[in-house]
Parts: structure tokens; sequence; C-alpha cells
């Protein structure tokens, strides 16, 4: 059975429009969360058990669809980008930054981090990634990856930290409103 919303009014009205727009808006985010994968890259972080979620219930409810990864995955990627490539991402890394307290080293693995992301992204087609950061990135590669995600997020690439699946679906849907 169709649902329908009806909206009546001139269209020059504020009120008019404003409601309008919240429901296209709302519109966008519903159909953008059917057709969403979320890469699911190690779990969540240790420790952070209040971050389990029911993935049947997410998808039924919403649509949005879950791949788990194991974060050796990308800790393999990361550690296979040129060192050139990475080097050149970690300079750009820290151009955005008005200060920047990291060896040259932590930059380079940084860089290698956010390149490994991205490709992962890209290559399995995900909305959002929600990735397990504690300890599994300092053990292997000596950097935290708060910094790369953080830029990967100001690039429009939606990563969230600990393994928080709701948290990047979360983040997906105020992304898709605000478009």
């Amino acid at each position: 059975e169709p649902r329908c919303k009806w909206f009546l009014g001139d269209v020059d009205d504020a009120d008019f429009r404003r409601r309008l727009e919240v429901t296209v808006r709302a519109l966008r985010v519903i159909k953008g969360l059917k057709e969403a994968r979320i890469g699911y890259v190690g779990g969540h972080a240790p420790g952070f058990d209040n971050l389990a979620f029911d993935e049947r219930a997410l998808e039924r409810n919403l649509g949005v669809q879950v791949t788990p990864l194991p974060l050796d995955a990308v800790i393999a990627a990361a550690r296979d980008c040129g060192e050139d490539e990475a080097r050149e991402r970690g300079k750009r890394i820290a151009a955005r930054a008005a200060q920047v307290a990291c060896t040259p080293k932590d930059m380079l693995a940084t860089g290698r981090i956010a390149l490994a992301l991205e490709r992962m992204g890209e290559e399995h087609g995900f909305s959002a990634m929600a990735v397990a950061c504690w300890p599994g990135f300092y053990q292997a590669l000596g950097v935290f990856p708060c910094v790369a995600y953080g830029t990967l997020n100001a690039e429009g690439i939606i990563v969230s930290c600990e393994g928080d699946v709701l948290g990047a679906v979360s983040m997906l849907a105020l992304s898709l409103a605000g478009e």
C-alpha cells in the first residue's frame, strides 16, 4: 500500500518550503540507508562491548548491510602502500592541521592508514566504515589512526572509531541529510 504525504500551500511560502525540505531530506536518508553498506573492520575494540549490535535488525529495519573484514586486511594494505605515495598523503594530512606534533615516521604511517581505508572503501563499495582502532594499529604500525579517520571524515569518507557500526550509520544518516 503506497503511503503519501500531502503538502498544501504556496511554493514561495517559507513554512511550506521548510516542511517540504525536511521531508525530502528524510526521504534521502531513508533511501540512502536502504542502499548502504557498512564495512565492519576488526570488530569492536576490546572493552567496548556496549558497541554490540544486531546485524539482522539493522538490515531489517533500515536496509543497512554490514560486511565484516579483519583488521589485518587494512594493516596489510597499509603496509603495502608505496612509501612515496604514503609520505605525500601524510604531508597532505599534516597540511590540514594548524599544528602537527607528529614525527615524519608517524605521518608516513598515518598516510598509509588513510590510503588503505580509502581504497578498501572504494573496493568494497562501502558507504561508511566502522573500524576497530585500539590496540591493533598501534601494535602494528606504531600510531593511532585518529588523525587518518578525522581526515577521511573531513573528505567525505565516513569512518567511525572503535568499530562503532551504529555510530557509522548515524554519521552516514547525517551526511545524507546534509547533502
